[in-house]
């Protein structure tokens, strides 16, 4: 009696990255510093820091909602959610909560976006984003990438317009 050969089942199924990134992110498992060092190892106490802008600590909303380096990214993100039918307002009530662990959560999850409908309009702008995003970190952090230096405004110039340092 021999063996059969395994069915492929699961063979040439694959999650796309979006989706799977999404979904690390709903579970609250992406993998940013601040999740990873609560499991020790030897790189648990090496630098907390953003890889990216250097912030204090890399957590899950300051990846989402606060590095320079993705900036343009969620500000692309943000003009395609607003621009959904019924995503501006929820955008904006989002985006003014305090508690940045709320916002990530309520941020991804279905029950802010409403109908189901609205949220598969929603899904493939964030998980975009996440691809996108994830890239610049993992290039700044593996790669040694570094982000050019950010010009802050200094003022206005005759013209009305902001001057740049």
């Amino acid at each position: 009696m021999g063996f059969r050969r395994p069915r492929p089942y699961l063979r040439s199924v694959a999650i796309p990255r979006g989706i799977e990134l999404l979904l690390r992110v709903r579970m609250g498992c992406l993998c940013v510093h601040e999740r990873t060092s609560q499991f020790g190892g030897r790189r648990a106490n090496s630098t907390s820091g953003c890889p990216c802008c250097g912030a204090e600590v890399e957590s899950l909303s300051h990846f989402m909602f606060d590095c320079p380096a993705t900036s343009a990214q969620r500000d692309d993100m943000f003009a395609e959610i607003r621009s959904l039918p019924g995503c501006a307002e929820k955008l904006r009530s989002v985006l003014s909560m305090a508690d940045s662990s709320i916002k990530v959560l309520r941020f991804v999850s279905d029950d802010i976006w409403g109908s189901s409908g609205r949220c598969l309009m929603v899904s493939p702008c964030i998980a975009a984003f996440l691809v996108k995003s994830w890239d610049v970190r993992n290039a700044c952090k593996h790669s040694g990438a570094v982000l050019p230096p950010l010009s802050a405004p200094v003022g206005r110039g005759a013209d009305g317009a902001d001057a740049m340092a």
